[in-house]
Protein backbone atom coordinates (compact mmCIF):
# COMPACT_ATOMS: atom_id res chain seq x y z
CA UNK A 1 0.00 0.00 0.00
CA UNK A 2 1.33 3.44 -0.92
CA UNK A 3 2.63 5.63 1.94
CA UNK A 4 0.30 8.47 0.87
CA UNK A 5 -2.74 6.21 1.22
CA UNK A 6 -1.53 4.97 4.60
CA UNK A 7 -1.15 8.58 5.71
CA UNK A 8 -4.70 9.35 4.59
CA UNK A 9 -6.07 6.32 6.48
CA UNK A 10 -4.09 7.27 9.60
CA UNK A 11 -5.46 10.83 9.47
CA UNK A 12 -9.02 9.51 9.16
CA UNK A 13 -8.60 7.01 12.02
CA UNK A 14 -7.13 9.67 14.31
CA UNK A 15 -9.89 12.11 13.38
CA UNK A 16 -12.65 9.56 14.08
CA UNK A 17 -11.01 8.39 17.32
CA UNK A 18 -10.80 11.95 18.62
CA UNK A 19 -14.37 12.62 17.54
CA UNK A 20 -15.61 9.46 19.25
CA UNK A 21 -13.78 10.25 22.49
CA UNK A 22 -15.07 13.81 22.37
CA UNK A 23 -18.64 12.64 21.89
CA UNK A 24 -18.40 10.17 24.78
CA UNK A 25 -16.79 12.63 27.20
CA UNK A 26 -19.07 15.57 26.49
CA UNK A 27 -22.23 13.44 26.52
CA UNK A 28 -21.16 12.01 29.90
CA UNK A 29 -20.58 15.56 31.13
CA UNK A 30 -24.09 16.63 30.16
CA UNK A 31 -25.57 13.50 31.72
CA UNK A 32 -23.61 14.32 34.88
CA UNK A 33 -25.38 17.66 35.00
CA UNK A 34 -28.69 15.82 34.88
CA UNK A 35 -29.60 16.80 31.33
CA UNK A 36 -32.22 14.78 29.47
CA UNK A 37 -30.76 12.32 26.90
CA UNK A 38 -32.05 14.26 23.89
CA UNK A 39 -30.78 17.54 25.31
CA UNK A 40 -27.39 15.98 26.12
CA UNK A 41 -27.09 14.62 22.57
CA UNK A 42 -28.10 17.97 21.08
CA UNK A 43 -25.70 19.91 23.30
CA UNK A 44 -22.83 17.60 22.40
CA UNK A 45 -23.42 18.12 18.67
CA UNK A 46 -23.83 21.86 19.11
CA UNK A 47 -20.51 22.19 20.94
CA UNK A 48 -18.82 19.99 18.32
CA UNK A 49 -20.35 22.12 15.56
CA UNK A 50 -18.97 25.25 17.22
CA UNK A 51 -15.48 23.75 17.42
CA UNK A 52 -15.53 22.59 13.79
CA UNK A 53 -16.79 25.98 12.62
CA UNK A 54 -13.98 27.73 14.50
CA UNK A 55 -11.48 25.22 13.10
CA UNK A 56 -12.76 25.84 9.58
CA UNK A 57 -12.45 29.61 9.92
CA UNK A 58 -8.93 29.47 11.35
CA UNK A 59 -7.55 26.83 8.98
CA UNK A 60 -9.55 27.34 5.78
CA UNK A 61 -6.40 28.32 3.84
CA UNK A 62 -5.10 24.77 4.20
CA UNK A 63 -8.17 22.69 3.44
CA UNK A 64 -10.96 22.78 0.89
CA UNK A 65 -13.92 22.70 3.26
CA UNK A 66 -16.63 23.13 0.62
CA UNK A 67 -18.31 25.96 2.51
CA UNK A 68 -18.99 28.06 -0.58
CA UNK A 69 -21.89 28.01 -2.98
CA UNK A 70 -22.24 25.00 -5.32
CA UNK A 71 -20.03 25.40 -8.37
CA UNK A 72 -22.09 22.98 -10.45
CA UNK A 73 -25.75 23.85 -9.94
CA UNK A 74 -26.97 21.18 -12.38
CA UNK A 75 -25.41 18.47 -10.22
CA UNK A 76 -27.74 19.42 -7.36
CA UNK A 77 -30.45 17.33 -9.02
CA UNK A 78 -28.37 14.31 -8.01
CA UNK A 79 -29.98 14.75 -4.58
CA UNK A 80 -33.29 13.42 -5.93
CA UNK A 81 -32.36 9.74 -6.52
CA UNK A 82 -30.61 9.69 -3.15
CA UNK A 83 -33.47 10.93 -0.99
CA UNK A 84 -36.26 9.39 -3.10
CA UNK A 85 -35.24 5.85 -2.14
CA UNK A 86 -35.04 6.77 1.55
CA UNK A 87 -38.47 8.38 1.48
CA UNK A 88 -39.97 5.47 -0.46
CA UNK A 89 -38.65 2.92 2.05
CA UNK A 90 -39.64 4.93 5.12
CA UNK A 91 -43.01 6.29 4.03
CA UNK A 92 -44.79 3.05 4.85
CA UNK A 93 -43.45 3.21 8.42
CA UNK A 94 -43.85 6.92 9.08
CA UNK A 95 -46.28 7.91 11.78
CA UNK A 96 -47.30 11.08 9.91
CA UNK A 97 -47.45 12.98 13.15
CA UNK A 98 -46.04 16.40 13.81
CA UNK A 99 -42.43 16.12 14.86
CA UNK A 100 -41.52 17.86 18.09
CA UNK A 101 -39.41 21.01 17.65
CA UNK A 102 -36.59 19.33 19.59
CA UNK A 103 -36.60 16.41 17.12
CA UNK A 104 -36.49 18.80 14.16
CA UNK A 105 -33.66 20.79 15.73
CA UNK A 106 -31.74 17.64 16.60
CA UNK A 107 -32.04 16.33 13.02
CA UNK A 108 -30.85 19.66 11.60
CA UNK A 109 -27.92 20.01 14.00
CA UNK A 110 -26.84 16.39 13.46
CA UNK A 111 -26.89 16.82 9.68
CA UNK A 112 -25.04 20.13 9.88
CA UNK A 113 -22.23 19.06 12.18
CA UNK A 114 -21.72 15.68 10.52
CA UNK A 115 -21.48 17.28 7.09
CA UNK A 116 -19.08 19.92 8.36
CA UNK A 117 -17.02 17.26 10.15
CA UNK A 118 -16.89 14.53 7.48
CA UNK A 119 -17.63 16.13 4.10
CA UNK A 120 -15.97 19.39 5.18
CA UNK A 121 -13.05 19.01 7.58
CA UNK A 122 -12.06 15.35 7.02
CA UNK A 123 -12.65 15.27 3.25
CA UNK A 124 -10.92 18.62 2.90
CA UNK A 125 -7.88 17.26 4.70
CA UNK A 126 -7.85 14.10 2.55
CA UNK A 127 -8.44 15.71 -0.86
CA UNK A 128 -4.69 16.17 -1.52
CA UNK A 129 -4.52 12.35 -1.60
CA UNK A 130 -7.10 12.18 -4.38
CA UNK A 131 -10.88 12.61 -4.61
CA UNK A 132 -11.70 8.89 -4.66
CA UNK A 133 -9.52 8.15 -1.62
CA UNK A 134 -10.99 11.15 0.23
CA UNK A 135 -14.55 10.02 -0.52
CA UNK A 136 -14.09 6.35 0.45
CA UNK A 137 -11.93 6.87 3.54
CA UNK A 138 -14.08 9.66 5.00
CA UNK A 139 -17.21 7.58 4.32
CA UNK A 140 -15.80 4.56 6.12
CA UNK A 141 -14.95 6.75 9.09
CA UNK A 142 -18.48 8.15 9.00
CA UNK A 143 -19.86 4.61 9.06
CA UNK A 144 -17.61 3.44 11.89
CA UNK A 145 -18.78 6.30 14.07
CA UNK A 146 -22.30 4.83 13.86
CA UNK A 147 -21.26 1.37 15.08
CA UNK A 148 -22.70 1.75 18.59
CA UNK A 149 -25.61 -0.71 18.31
CA UNK A 150 -27.18 -3.34 20.62
CA UNK A 151 -25.54 -6.35 18.91
CA UNK A 152 -22.87 -7.25 16.39
CA UNK A 153 -25.29 -7.77 13.48
CA UNK A 154 -26.98 -4.42 14.05
CA UNK A 155 -23.56 -2.74 14.31
CA UNK A 156 -22.35 -4.32 11.05
CA UNK A 157 -25.54 -3.34 9.21
CA UNK A 158 -25.37 0.20 10.60
CA UNK A 159 -21.74 0.63 9.54
CA UNK A 160 -22.50 -0.77 6.09
CA UNK A 161 -25.56 1.40 5.48
CA UNK A 162 -24.08 4.61 6.89
CA UNK A 163 -20.81 4.09 4.99
CA UNK A 164 -22.86 3.80 1.80
CA UNK A 165 -24.80 6.93 2.67
CA UNK A 166 -21.53 8.70 3.39
CA UNK A 167 -20.15 7.73 -0.01
CA UNK A 168 -23.24 9.13 -1.77
CA UNK A 169 -22.96 12.36 0.23
CA UNK A 170 -19.22 12.59 -0.43
CA UNK A 171 -19.75 12.09 -4.17
CA UNK A 172 -22.49 14.74 -4.08
CA UNK A 173 -20.11 17.13 -2.36
CA UNK A 174 -17.50 16.52 -5.07
CA UNK A 175 -20.05 16.83 -7.88
CA UNK A 176 -21.40 20.15 -6.62
CA UNK A 177 -18.24 21.59 -5.07
CA UNK A 178 -20.06 22.34 -1.81
CA UNK A 179 -21.20 20.63 1.41
CA UNK A 180 -24.61 22.33 1.27
CA UNK A 181 -26.29 19.93 -1.19
CA UNK A 182 -25.14 16.94 0.93
CA UNK A 183 -26.42 18.78 3.99
CA UNK A 184 -29.88 19.12 2.41
CA UNK A 185 -29.90 15.43 1.47
CA UNK A 186 -28.65 14.45 4.93
CA UNK A 187 -31.30 16.60 6.61
CA UNK A 188 -34.08 14.92 4.58
CA UNK A 189 -32.70 11.49 5.51
CA UNK A 190 -32.59 12.43 9.20
CA UNK A 191 -36.11 13.87 9.18
CA UNK A 192 -37.39 10.78 7.41
CA UNK A 193 -35.75 8.56 10.02
CA UNK A 194 -37.13 10.73 12.86
CA UNK A 195 -40.65 10.35 11.47
CA UNK A 196 -40.38 6.56 11.71
CA UNK A 197 -39.07 6.38 15.27
CA UNK A 198 -41.68 4.62 17.35
CA UNK A 199 -44.00 4.23 14.39
CA UNK A 200 -43.41 0.50 13.90
CA UNK A 201 -44.16 -1.93 16.74
CA UNK A 202 -41.26 -4.16 17.76
CA UNK A 203 -42.97 -7.26 16.38
CA UNK A 204 -43.19 -5.63 12.95
CA UNK A 205 -39.73 -4.09 12.81
CA UNK A 206 -38.10 -4.17 9.40
CA UNK A 207 -35.92 -7.17 8.62
CA UNK A 208 -32.15 -6.67 8.36
CA UNK A 209 -32.62 -6.96 4.60
CA UNK A 210 -33.77 -3.34 4.45
CA UNK A 211 -30.57 -1.66 5.75
CA UNK A 212 -28.59 -4.11 3.62
CA UNK A 213 -30.46 -3.06 0.48
CA UNK A 214 -30.25 0.62 1.39
CA UNK A 215 -26.52 0.36 2.03
CA UNK A 216 -26.00 -1.43 -1.29
CA UNK A 217 -27.97 1.23 -3.14
CA UNK A 218 -26.09 4.06 -1.43
CA UNK A 219 -22.72 2.49 -2.27
CA UNK A 220 -23.73 1.89 -5.89
CA UNK A 221 -25.12 5.40 -6.31
CA UNK A 222 -22.08 6.99 -4.70
CA UNK A 223 -19.73 4.97 -6.92
CA UNK A 224 -21.80 5.99 -9.95
CA UNK A 225 -21.57 9.69 -9.05
CA UNK A 226 -17.81 9.36 -8.56
CA UNK A 227 -17.50 7.78 -12.00
CA UNK A 228 -19.23 10.78 -13.61
CA UNK A 229 -16.76 13.32 -12.20
CA UNK A 230 -14.35 14.90 -14.67
CA UNK A 231 -10.69 13.85 -14.39
CA UNK A 232 -8.69 15.55 -11.67
CA UNK A 233 -6.62 18.42 -12.99
CA UNK A 234 -4.01 18.30 -10.24
CA UNK A 235 -1.96 15.27 -9.18
CA UNK A 236 -2.48 13.97 -5.67
CA UNK A 237 -0.02 15.36 -3.14
CA UNK A 238 1.85 13.34 -0.55
CA UNK A 239 2.05 16.29 1.81
CA UNK A 240 0.64 15.52 5.23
Amino acid sequence: MRPALLNAIAIALLFCALLGVWNALVTAFWFGLGAAPQLANLATKFVALTIFTTWAVLDRRRWDLGLGRPTNARAIRAIVPLVAVVLALNIKQAAFVELAPAALLSAAVAACWEELAFRGVLMGRLLPYGRVAAAWISSLGFGLLHAAQPDLLAAALSVFMVTGLGLSLAALRLATGSIWPPFIAHLIVNLSASATVGAVPAAQSPLPLEPLLMGTYFLAYGAFLLSTLPPETKPASNDT
